[in-house]
């Protein structure tokens, strides 16, 4: 229970993941939504601009946050990024997909609007990246 002890091993793991990862020839990314939330109570964020997408929102009240879905444009963006940072590391082939697994939480027509948002915006990165 020793949070320093915590701290520390959770960075020797991030060190071996990221040793792991620069031997890697090969990377999987599976996308399972393109739904996000957005951190939107400036006392929270130290600086920078509103709003800011956040990776988890469990220890704040949930008004500080609003759900929002990731357009096409967005998802093919953040893949550009994500492959421009892999392939400098030295990763050779990236593989995307989407998961089939339904957020059925979020309603069946918002899950399959999620779902659509991911599809259009692997293949438009797909198609961008086979055009170069």
């Amino acid at each position: 229970n020793n949070p320093q002890m915590g701290l520390a091993k959770i960075n020797e793991v991030l060190i071996q993941g990221n040793e792991c990862l620069k031997k890697s020839k090969v990377v999987f990314i599976t996308l399972g939504t393109s739904w996000v939330y957005t951190l939107n109570d400036p006392k929270i964020i130290q600086s920078g601009s509103l709003p800011k997408t956040v990776a988890n929102c469990h220890k704040f009240p949930a008004e500080y946050f609003s759900k929002v879905i990731q357009s096409v444009t967005e998802i093919e963006s953040s893949l550009e990024k994500i492959a421009s940072q892999l392939f400098s590391i030295g990763i050779e082939q990236i593989v995307v997909t989407v998961s089939p697994v339904r957020h059925i939480k979020d309603g069946i027509v918002e899950s399959s609007r999620s779902r659509a948002n991911l599809v259009a915006g692997v293949q438009s990165f797909i198609e961008k990246f086979n055009s170069k």
